[in-house]
């Protein structure tokens, strides 16, 4: 049976309509070739996923998409704070699986490093890539900002940010309604990239984890509370489960 090896490759990921399917595998029954061929496909996709498994590549997939469509949407004179690629992203990681690895440079891999709690990162889109940030780095207004976050064992969190102005700004989940599901595996990148805006001070990112879905409303009105406060860039989460912050210095216009 003469069977292209694009086809088996569809074959072995279960892409063929269901006839095609069973021909291939009826085939195969009695073709010790073309067993020899499938089954030579799935060693090799096999091998892939071991070199190159999802949790290393999917998140390095999600920070190139979302440095690519924010510069797009800001080329394009987007006026909006967001841009979202999650169509793109889903694109990129069924590509993974459908046309083989990924290479990544080891100096760009998006790991778990540090400790073992809940983390948040901070990038900065710059020409040609981005720059990871440090506590206490100064941004711009313009800057364009991806937030990531290291989950380590947590499976549900919120992450929203205080402005100068004492304005909050939900990142994760996408609206208070959303799912508060973390990733799992390496450095996760929030699916929006996000403009600082002329907000005066500072930039303060708040990161608040559990094993349960958390209360979007909850995290959103403690940190409305610590903008009201006389010290807003110190004042401890007025929230009971385990949080973590990331402190932008904001340069003056």
């Amino acid at each position: 049976m003469n069977i292209r090896d694009q086809d088996l490759e569809r074959y072995v990921l279960g892409e063929l309509p269901p006839d095609r399917h069973s021909a291939i595998h009826d085939a195969a029954e009695s073709d010790a070739d073309l067993a020899a061929r499938i089954a030579a496909i799935s060693a090799s996709d096999a091998a892939i996923l071991a070199e190159h498994p999802p949790e290393r590549v999917v998140p390095e997939i999600e920070r190139r998409i979302h440095l690519a469509a924010t510069r797009d949407a800001v080329a394009g004179g987007s006026t909006t704070r967001w841009w979202s690629a999650a169509a793109l992203v889903v694109a990129a990681a069924v590509a993974l699986f459908a046309v083989g690895p990924i290479l990544l440079d080891d100096a760009e891999y998006v790991g778990v490093k540090g400790g073992q709690d809940p983390e948040l990162r901070i990038h900065l889109q710059v020409d040609g890539g981005d720059r990871q940030l440090g506590r206490g780095d100064v941004a711009r207004a313009g800057d364009l900002i991806q937030v990531g976050y290291l989950p380590a064992g947590a499976t549900h969190g919120v992450i929203v940010s205080l402005d100068g102005r004492g304005e909050v700004t939900l990142h994760h989940p996408a609206s208070p309604r959303g799912s508060t599901a973390l990733g799992r595996g390496g450095e996760i990148l929030v699916p929006r990239a996000w403009e600082l805006d002329d907000a005066p001070d500072f930039e303060r990112f708040f990161l608040v984890t559990a094993t349960v879905p958390v209360d979007v409303h909850e995290v959103i009105d403690a940190a409305e509370a610590v903008g009201d406060s006389t010290a807003p860039r110190s004042t401890e989460l007025g929230v009971e489960l385990p949080w973590t912050d990331f402190v932008l210095r904001k340069a003056d216009p």
